[in-house]
């Protein structure tokens, strides 16, 4: 498939999907509805290939089964609730996905910019051909989704940043791709040191290794950022 599915495609189909139904319900006249029922079909389809297996991701798509089985009960007239209960049910489903996937569109508005995340400083560490970025947040760090985290570790690594990864991996947060481990959300750590711990899988100073675009140091940022 040549186009890429995104989020944006779950949008506009949603969207579309609520003109037609809201214009179905005002004419009492479901006929054409069922192009509305086969582009549901469609993108319920391409998005369990394309959504991420997480809580929300899961979510959305059982709103979209909810919406295409509903739509489809209705068409097909073996709906087991009144004509008027299942219309106003597709509606409110239509309404509760796109409720959610404008909150999302505007967390990403606010999330990263190019030196930025929710208007704090990124932080790098490139090292060995790994590449992670995140933020310092009070005395924790924040490792920023797309990281990328090695594959093996050193005894050195310390027991927390050890525990982690294991957590992380266990859990598919983190996951294989190609010859690293690469994060699939943001990740709320203990400590920088921790966080880059995580990376490079052995014992590291998160005060000196994360670094920001221009390559200053946590530690030379100074004491604001700086809780090991």
């Amino acid at each position: 498939m040549g186009h890429k599915f995104s989020y944006k495609d779950i949008e506009e189909l949603t969207q579309w999907s609520s003109e037609f139904i809201s214009m179905a319900v005002k004419n009492n006249n479901w006929r054409d509805a069922q192009t509305v029922i086969d582009g549901i079909a469609s993108v319920l389809n391409v998005s369990q290939a394309f959504l991420e297996e997480t809580e929300s991701d899961n979510w959305l798509i059982n709103k979209l089964q909810a919406v295409f089985y509903g739509a489809e009960a209705i068409v097909h007239g073996f709906s087991n609730l009144s004509r008027e209960d299942a219309e106003q049910d597709v509606i409110y489903n239509l309404k509760l996905i796109t409720q959610a996937l404008n909150k999302r569109r505007d967390s990403e508005r606010l999330a990263e910019t190019e030196d930025t995340y929710n208007g704090l400083p990124l932080f790098y560490l490139t090292t060995k051909g790994l590449h992670a970025k995140g933020v310092p947040f009070g005395k924790q760090f924040i490792l920023l989704k797309g990281s990328q985290v090695s594959v093996s570790t050193a005894d050195s690594c310390q027991p927390s940043a050890m525990a982690k990864r294991e957590e992380l991996i266990a859990s598919g947060i983190i996951s294989r791709k190609g010859d690293a481990y690469v994060l699939k959300k943001d990740c709320l750590v203990d400590s920088h040191s921790t966080a880059a711990g995580i990376i490079v899988g052995y014992s590291i100073s998160g005060p000196e290794c994360w670094k920001t675009k221009d390559g200053r140091s946590l530690k030379q940022c100074g004491s604001d950022f700086v809780r090991a």
